[in-house]
């Protein structure tokens, strides 16, 4: 499996967020179906010491998940069984998957514009 990291150059200000407001994903109890294969894990694992994990959306084959370290702004964690890639920036950092698809992760509600269409309450993609 071929991995790529992602990050984006994008300053987050903390103070007076909610995340969990903006990321409805982080409101639940997380189930098993939050839990990606081992190798996406891993990477998720290098990038943070105790994350929370949760399943998104599926898009075109790749299950697309939310990763963090507890009240702070999420990452973009996509895995379609080939190519695994992770997006971190907190709320507009985007990623390019490896066949043209980029993902944007936006905080809940969203709004399309600029050729970007919502999948989710978070994640939006344009091809």
């Amino acid at each position: 499996m071929r991995r790529m990291l992602v990050s984006a150059m994008v300053l987050v200000a903390l103070s007076g967020c909610a995340w969990d407001d903006s990321y409805p994903s982080f409101q639940r109890e997380a189930t098993q179906r939050d839990r990606p294969p081992d190798e996406v894990r891993g990477m998720i694992d290098e990038q943070f010491t105790d994350p929370e994990i949760r399943f998104e959306v599926e898009y075109d084959g790749a299950d697309i998940y939310l990763a963090r370290e507890k009240d702070f702004a999420p990452c973009l964690v996509v895995a379609d069984g080939q190519d695994s890639f992770m997006a971190c920036g907190g709320d507009g950092v985007t990623a390019s998957g490896p066949d043209g698809l980029e993902f944007r992760l936006v905080p809940a509600p969203q709004v399309e514009r600029d050729g970007w269409r919502a999948i989710s309450d978070n994640v939006a993609v344009r091809d």
